[in-house]
């Protein structure tokens, strides 16, 4: 056992007394979200093995959502006084209250950032995160009061986060808002764990599908599900269908995740482009026409 780890070390996790750096790197058009990193706790024996070190990481700062169109996701709505001012005249005064609505999160883009960390020897692994917590702050006299508070599960997901303000604390929004200096910030508390996380996606144009499957079958022949396995590996390869696979642990896409992308490729094109028999065996057969010019789209994350 020990001779055996002495051979090859295998990860640890995120050293506990280790301390967070800064990792902000451009890369050609690249450019990743600035991120904090955490060295493995054995990276002495990986750099004694001469085996690539390993460091874990999170965003470092967090995001506004974006919608569809690229807008921030983001309201601010001001209440005034009824004392009336000149129309271009905005001061505290004139502002009674603000409520405050925006969505957050946490999250950096897993291709480019994959890219980006890839370029060197060392190896990076993107901690996934059990708990975050948005808070808005306002920094007054020393102190701070909490103005909003929300929290979330995933790295993934978006957090909206509402404040009912007074006049002063909807001016900082404004100044922050106009780049000017603030007291107002968003602070994330994070927890973390370093597990294994797998994510694939399959994606296509079911008219492609149909018109790849029509040129290579009958309309009237079955096929079992291993031959119609043959020939989605061949959609694969010919690029008829697409897939993106990504793991934060060493590995490429292998037998067990085509395998699992087949299934749920067999689930839906049933109804859609192919018919089962109902019979005990499990064969399939092509429908005789599909007009629909609808795309493929399937996502799956794993955390294990």
């Amino acid at each position: 056992m020990n001779q055996r780890m002495t051979e090859q070390q295998d990860l640890v996790g995120p050293l506990s007394e280790g301390k967070w750096g800064n990792f902000d790197k451009r890369e050609g058009d690249l450019q990743s979200l600035p991120l904090l990193i955490i060295p493995d706790a054995a990276n002495e024996i990986l750099k004694a093995q001469k085996r690539p070190l390993v460091y874990y990481y999170i965003p470092k700062t967090p995001s506004i959502v974006k919608s569809l169109v690229g807008d921030p996701v983001f309201s601010l709505t001001i209440i005034l006084n009824e004392k009336q001012y000149q129309l271009n005249e905005i001061s505290a005064p004139l502002i009674k209250m603000g409520m405050f609505t925006s969505e957050f999160n946490l999250s950096t883009n897993f291709e480019v950032t994959k890219k980006i960390l890839n370029q060197g020897e060392m190896k990076y692994i993107p901690l996934v995160s059990s708990e975050i917590i948005f808070e808005l702050i306002l920094e007054q006299n020393g102190t701070e009061k909490s103005l909003g508070t929300t929290r979330i599960s995933d790295i993934n997901s978006k957090a909206s986060l509402s404040a009912t303000l007074s006049g002063i604390e909807t001016i900082h929004v404004l100044s922050a808002l106009k780049g000017m200096m603030s007291n107002m910030k968003i602070r994330t508390k994070v927890s973390y764990s370093a597990t294994q996380l797998q994510h694939f996606r399959l994606y296509g144009s079911w008219r492609k599908v149909y018109d790849f499957l029509r040129e290579n079958l009958n309309l009237e022949q079955m096929v079992t599900s291993n031959e119609l396995r043959k020939w989605f590996e061949e959609m694969l390869r010919v690029e008829v269908l697409s897939y993106e696979y990504f793991t934060n642990q060493d590995g490429e896409i292998n037998q067990e995740v085509k395998s699992a992308l087949f299934n749920e490729f067999i689930k839906l094109a049933s109804g859609v482009i192919i018919g089962k028999e109902n019979t005990d065996k499990a064969r399939y057969f092509l429908k005789e026409k599909f007009y629909e010019n609808i795309s493929l789209d399937y996502q799956q994350k794993q955390i294990l």
